[in-house]
């Protein structure tokens, strides 16, 4: 065929595409908070046995505001949010539920320097997994701001 009688056939099939944006609103109840992002994801292998476990939810777990708190006060209140979600996390390995101990990262995702959002956070196991192991990850007990969590599925497992 012809590249000039292309020409109207991809002007007309591009001009249907339209250049309008839905927009959807929800309110808060019908929205539950949940995880947004895994790293690794539900049911991925071959996982490097030193990779940190990210997990990204929609809504804050914790808001620090750090405006009036002093260093000492600030990091006392970024522990406690480290705490809270060390507590809530079970890591263990598949084949005979074994605990996973690890160490968690906050990630802030505000960029306002004395507020802290925190809907990230990066667990770092303090030793390496095994190889060719299958492991689960539970946060169905992670709680954010607004409300509890609820995971498709309910564990990661990878």
């Amino acid at each position: 065929m012809n590249k000039l009688t292309l020409l109207p056939l991809v002007v007309v099939a591009l001009s249907a595409c339209g250049g309008e944006e839905a927009t959807f609103s929800y309110s808060d109840s019908v929205v539950p908070a949940d995880l947004s992002y895994s790293y690794p994801a539900d049911g991925q292998q071959q996982v490097a046995p030193r990779a940190p476990f990210v997990a990204r939810f929609s809504d804050p777990l914790a808001v620090v505001d750090g405006t009036s708190l002093s260093p000492v006060d600030l990091d006392a209140a970024l522990q406690a949010v480290r705490d809270a979600i060390g507590s809530q996390v079970v890591w263990v390995r598949a084949s005979d539920d074994a605990a996973v101990s690890f160490t968690v990262d906050l990630v802030d995702s505000d960029p306002d320097e004395n507020i802290y959002r925190f809907d990230t956070f990066l667990l770092n196991t303090t030793q390496a997994l095994q190889p060719a192991t299958e492991y689960r990850v539970d946060l169905t007990a992670v709680e954010t701001v607004k409300d509890q969590t609820r995971i498709n599925g309910g564990d990661i497992v990878f």
